[in-house]
């Protein structure tokens, strides 16, 4: 049997060992070996606890020398440790296998025995963690399960391989709200005990989503142009669109048609009438808005009347929640000049009076404004008016010089040139300029022509430089020749009653 022997200090020692027979002739060496006793047995450390999957974790620990050591295991509790295995010395990890970690929770320790095998010390103790992850609108709720074994132990939360959130024990849940629906997050917790074990769970990942019905679409514009109407709406605030619904809509509210787009715009074809639309949101989580409201494009018209005047009409706009604070007609020239801007205080109608035409062509568009600042505004087709000319031809005059009627001469509206020539029945031209000005006093060579008919043709081009050709005949009702005489007779009587 081995001897036992107690050594008074930790001086280094050397024991030789000889045999027994000494006396033989082929007796054996003596064998020698050196070495420092020890005075204490320290305890084992377990230094992390990781976990592969649910049936298989790593310990890695430290083990005093000079010792025997066991690995005990508690399962479901800390205080009812048994033996699970015996321990190399030579090693400072094992891989366990054959668990049931998904269901069990194991606490483990090291019992350290001198050579002797007399018990000396514990190490400190490592449970696993279990962490489990479920899924709830627009949140994940995490838990952990392990055991308390006090000393300030904390757990490490990681999300993502990033570290989201530390906790003091005994706190074994928590509730991440700062997900996006359909998005996967992976969560893994990490235990601290006493004497500075740590052990880590494993990754558990869970898709988060959520059932929010999205904000409805309150505010709707549209601009419409020649061919097209071109609808936008307001995105809700704090609301990202996977894409967007969009319904046409009759005039009274029945669905004709549907549509879908990624963009927050829609457009249509323009055909001179008003048409309705509306959009509903449609996001990443899967959820839907109801419709939103409904907004129309503005159909501008006009007219000429017969006193020359423009009128012009269009229909009511709606598409914003808050309504519309006025309408504005801007009017422009040919080339694109703003010419005005009128507010129409409210109404849908609008005549501009001949007498405020300055131009012959002129381009209507009607703009809605709305009373939320930082909308779009709503706009409706342009209505371009190209005007014909007001050409106005006497058919008769009264060249007698008494200021009334006096010259043959053509007025109008939108008039830039024009070349008139005047003739008798043969042919003849008695009068022709192109002074837009002046006018044929009923003369040729300096003398009054005859009353009757004479023929005129004049070649007239407006502001547009369009060409008109008007032909036609005036008549002289009287001349100066017969009001020279009257002067001429009333001249003789007022000469004889101062001289009689």
């Amino acid at each position: 049997s081995v001897p036992i022997h107690t050594y008074a200090d930790n001086s280094n020692r050397t024991v030789t060992v000889t045999g027994l027979f000494t006396t033989a002739t082929n007796r054996c060496a003596a064998a020698n070996i050196s070495f420092t006793p020890t005075t204490t047995v320290l305890p084992a450390q377990i230094d992390s606890l990781i976990l592969f999957d649910n049936s298989n974790l790593k310990l890695d620990y430290s083990l005093p020398a000079h010792s025997v050591n066991k690995l005990e295991v508690s399962i479901n509790n800390n205080n009812s440790y048994q033996l699970f295995k015996n321990l190399n010395q030579s090693t400072s990890a094992d891989t366990l296998s054959n668990l049931n970690i998904a269901q069990n929770t194991y606490c483990f320790r090291i019992a350290t025995y001198d050579a002797c095998s007399n018990f000396k010390s514990y190490s400190n103790e490592v449970c696993t963690v279990n962490l489990s992850v479920s899924a709830q609108n627009n949140q994940l709720t995490i838990d952990w399960q392990t055991f308390d074994l006090g000393g300030g132990q904390t757990t490490n939360l990681f999300r993502n391989n990033l570290l989201q959130q530390s906790f003091i024990s005994p706190t074994l849940q928590h509730i991440d709200s700062t997900v996006i629906c359909n998005t996967i997050y992976c969560y893994q917790a990490e235990s601290t005990f006493i004497g500075g074990a740590f052990s880590r769970s494993l990754e558990v990942c869970e898709t988060a989503f959520s059932t929010d019905t999205p904000p409805t679409i309150d505010n709707i514009s549209s601009i419409t142009n020649n061919d097209s109407i071109n609808w936008t709406w307001e995105i809700p605030v704090n609301t990202t669109a996977s894409y967007y619904r969009v319904y046409q809509v009759a005039e009274g509210g029945t669905i004709i048609n549907s549509d879908s787009t990624s963009r927050n715009s829609y457009k249509l074809p323009f055909n001179n009438e008003v048409k309705y639309l509306a959009a509903e949101l449609h996001d990443s989580c899967g959820n839907k808005s109801t419709i939103g409201n409904v907004g129309s494009n503005i159909n501008l018209e006009g007219t000429v009347n017969q006193s020359y005047d423009i009128e012009l009409s269009w229909n009511a706009y709606f598409g914003w929640i808050d309504g519309f604070q006025d309408y504005y007609l801007t009017i422009k020239s040919f080339d694109g000049e703003l010419i005005d801007s009128i507010s129409s205080s409210g109404q849908t109608t609008y005549i501009l009076p001949i007498a405020d035409q300055e131009e012959q062509t002129m381009i209507f568009t009607v703009w809605a404004v709305p009373v939320i600042n930082g909308l779009q505004y709503s706009r409706s087709n342009v209505l371009v008016f190209e005007r014909e000319p007001i050409i106005s031809i006497p058919n008769s005059f009264t060249p007698n010089g008494d200021g009334l009627n006096d010259l043959f001469v053509v007025s109008g509206k939108f008039l830039s040139s024009y070349e008139l020539q005047v003739f008798n029945r043969w042919g003849e031209v008695l009068y022709q300029t192109n002074d837009l000005d002046s006018g044929w006093d009923g003369t040729s060579n300096d003398k009054p022509m005859p009353v009757g008919n004479y023929a005129y043709w004049m070649r007239i081009k407006d502001l547009n430089d369009n060409e008109h050709i008007r032909t036609g005949s005036i008549l002289i009702l009287s001349n100066k020749k017969k009001y020279l005489k009257i002067s001429n007779v009333q001249l003789s009587i007022k000469l004889l009653r101062i001289t009689h």
